[in-house]
């Protein structure tokens, strides 16, 4: 079944939307040297692919670009393709192409309007099945509307499998208004969904034979299924069965109407109304034929072939009467109409007859004034006038066919030869191409090596940093964060995702407002620089600020910034220096020695502890104590205010408050009584907030012995001698 609906410009938003959006864009990339390619698939009479035709000459013109634009419009009707080659068309056109355009790419000669020359060449028709016959490859722009809603769903699919096969990458893919792309929807993008433009974004082979397999139970209620025509059909069908009023107006045509044959535009029977077996032949065995001519009885052929060719030639009704006519071996005499019928509300559609057999007593008053009294040797006459002159033109046109088809003969030999040519240019090229695979994979196999030693360095590199707990902070010229270790997040408020940020929104926890500025200073001198700095809650970190200096000519790239933490060197630095200061000052505990007590207050809420203490003092044989005792840090800090103390012995943890607590108060009240703390925890973990408040005498409970606590009392009483 071949549809022909087509015309100029359908559906024009569509079409303005495809010149300024598609059209304008292809121009756009396309370079100058490289064609565009667009085909027109199911281009009917060519209506369609001389629009398109049009759009590209006015982007042309308006754009002020000029590209080699080829569009090749395929049907499988070959009536249709040899229509759309004249490029002529009926003055009708005139009601859809606006008159500048009509004026511009048409030409009005006897009653007709033909295509520019300029128009015509930029279009190749051809015969093509788009189910059966390969697709063509490497186009911009396809077009193909209102064609597969004729399909099955089976066939539909293998069209669009050969339509994204045809498309290069982001090339435009333009369907009807009810049609979609189905299971092909994953490998496009929608440029308009309303008007079904679509672009290729997925260069994924899809085998044109078998495309993509899915279940099909629910295709006819998925919305975005194509509806068969078969199953369309059967629902139009049993809308109109449950109507009366096709029931009624049925009746009517049976009892008014006279026998009547209704005809397609190529004098095939499609409907019949009343009686006709008077007029027409009984049909004998083997293939049967619906053409009026073979239906016709003898006696009424040349009238009715006659008439048909008459009503097509003027596209006008046509009325004989008195035509001799044989019905059961007697001579009657009928009145034949012909009428021709066109609407001309919708696209163009084709052409129907409606034959009628009027008996002579019929009325045909309202006929008479273009009634013509039949006569078959005259009519003979004249229908061998009208086949004769349509031979001549059938064999004008043959032989512009054979002329045509001689010139693509030529070129077809001439392509033949450029692709033979082409052909051995590839194969020398597949050669020297397979030497250069052969040296890659060699230099693929060397790189994949170099990969696996740089990836084990970069491995060796991030567990040395890890392990050693360095933070250190990569800067480019321009102080621009180019990379990190996890160790800085202690200092600074950065992220992973901070990286390309300058390192001046950044904010720190160091007790250090020249940062910036030395980071500009070594930038410029290029000299390594290195700092103690202070964190917030008390660490003491080593700064380096060093240029980053790469292999090639010793050149910079960049700052690098690394803090080293070393609050328990610093720790160690102080004890050993007070352990110094006691070595060259023994005389500093000689003023507790004898029978001098030293008269110590000992804060700790837990008994035992108190105890093991007390003990632990009393073993050391070369001082006296005098001991005080007290269980949380009020009483402690008001002892510490009324009496005078020589020494505080001082628990980290004192219920819900801590040794820090205990000094801040004491500072307060001006109270500067020596303070060693005992804790629990780790020196590490305390350590940073006891050198914050200057506590410098610490002893951990788990390592408390008689020797340590001697010499943490006398080093602790020396300074205070000492200061």
């Amino acid at each position: 079944m071949l549809i022909g609906v087509t015309r100029f410009f359908r559906d024009p938003d569509a079409f303005e939307l495809l010149e300024n959006k598609v059209i304008d864009e292809l121009l756009e990339r396309t370079p100058i040297d490289e064609p565009i390619r667009i085909w027109s698939v199911g281009c009917s009479t060519g209506e369609e692919p001389y629009s398109l035709a049009i759009l590209c000459l006015e982007a042309m013109e308006k754009s002020n670009r000029v590209r080699d634009v080829k569009i090749f419009a395929t049907d499988v009707d070959a009536n249709a393709i040899a229509a759309a080659c004249s490029g002529k068309y009926l003055l009708d056109i005139q009601s859809e192409v606006n008159e500048p355009l009509l004026h511009k790419y048409f030409k009005q000669d006897n009653g007709v309007f033909t295509v520019t020359t300029r128009v015509r060449q930029m279009v190749v028709f051809a015969a093509h099945n788009m189910i059966a016959d390969p697709p063509f490859s490497n186009i911009d722009l396809l077009v193909c509307r209102n064609a597969l809603i004729y399909f099955q769903p089976p066939s539909q699919k293998k069209v669009l499998a050969g339509f994204h096969f045809s498309l290069k990458k982001n090339g435009v893919l333009f369907l009807g208004p009810s049609e979609n792309l189905g299971e092909l929807n994953a490998h496009f993008t929608s440029i308009n969904e309303h008007f079904k433009l679509y672009s290729k974004y997925s260069n994924i082979r899809i085998p044109l034979g078998t495309p993509p397999q899915r279940d099909h139970s629910d295709l006819q209620r998925s919305p975005q299924g194509m509806q068969p025509v078969q199953a369309l059909l059967s629902r139009h069908h049993e809308k109109t069965r449950a109507s009366p009023l096709n029931f009624i107006r049925d009746k009517i045509i049976e009892k008014y109407v006279p026998p009547s044959i209704v005809l397609n535009e190529s004098y095939e029977v499609i409907h019949v109304y009343g009686e006709v077996h008077d007029f027409v032949k009984k049909l004998n065995p083997g293939r049967a034929s619906l053409n009026i001519k073979d239906l016709i009885v003898d006696s009424l052929s040349i009238a009715v072939a006659t008439a048909l060719s008459k009503s097509n030639t003027e596209q006008a009704d046509v009325f004989y009467k008195n035509v001799m006519v044989d019905i059961d071996d007697e001579h009657k005499l009928v009145n034949l109409q012909v009428c021709y019928i066109q609407d001309n509300k919708t696209d163009k559609l084709p052409d129907h007859y409606l034959l009628t057999f009027l008996s002579q007593e019929s009325n045909i008053a309202e006929h008479q004034h273009d009634a013509i009294d039949f006569d078959i040797a005259d009519q003979s006459r004249q229908r061998i006038i009208d086949l004769e002159q349509e031979l001549i033109q059938n064999r004008d046109h043959l032989q512009l066919t054979i002329e045509e088809l001689e010139t693509a003969n030529e070129e077809l030999q001439s392509s033949n030869e450029e692709l033979m040519s082409a052909n051995e240019e590839l194969q020398s090229t597949n050669e020297e191409l397979q030497s250069v695979n052969e040296e890659l994979y060699t230099v693929n196999s060397e790189y994949q090596d170099k990969i696996s030693e740089l990836t084990q360095s970069n491995n060796d590199l991030d567990n040395v940093i890890e392990t050693s707990e360095l933070g250190i902070i990569f800067l480019d010229n321009d102080t621009i964060i180019r990379k990190i270790t996890p160790a800085v997040s202690g200092y600074f408020n950065v992220l992973a995702t901070d990286i390309g940020r300058p390192l001046h929104h950044i904010s720190h926890h160091l007790r250090y407002n020249e940062l910036i500025q030395d980071v500009e200073d070594v930038g410029t001198s290029l000299e390594t620089l290195e700092r103690e700095v202070y964190t917030d809650n008390g660490h003491c970190l080593l700064m380096r600020i060093t240029p980053y200096r790469t292999k090639v000519n010793d050149l910079t790239d960049g700052i690098v910034i690394t803090f080293s933490n070393i609050t328990r060197m610093k720790m160690v630095e102080g004890a050993l220096q007070k352990a110094h200061t006691e070595l060259v000052n023994p005389s500093v505990t000689r003023k507790h020695a004898g029978n001098t007590p030293i008269k110590v207050l000992v804060v700790d809420d837990d008994k035992l502890d108190r105890e093991y203490l007390k003990k632990t003092l009393k073993k050391i044989s070369d001082l006296e104590f005098d001991i005080v005792e007290r269980t949380n840090v009020d009483e402690g800090v008001r002892c510490l205010r009324e009496q005078r103390f020589d020494l505080c012995l001082l628990d980290y943890m004192l219920a819900a408050e801590t040794a820090v607590t205990f000094v801040k108060k004491c500072r307060v009240l001006e109270i500067s009584t020596p303070i060693i703390v005992l804790s629990g925890y780790s020196e590490a973990s305390v350590a940073p907030e006891l050198v914050a408040e200057n506590i410098e005498g610490f002893i951990s409970k788990t390592n408390l012995s008689e020797l340590t606590l001697q010499r943490t009392i006398q080093a602790t009483l020396g300074r205070g001698l000492t200061h």
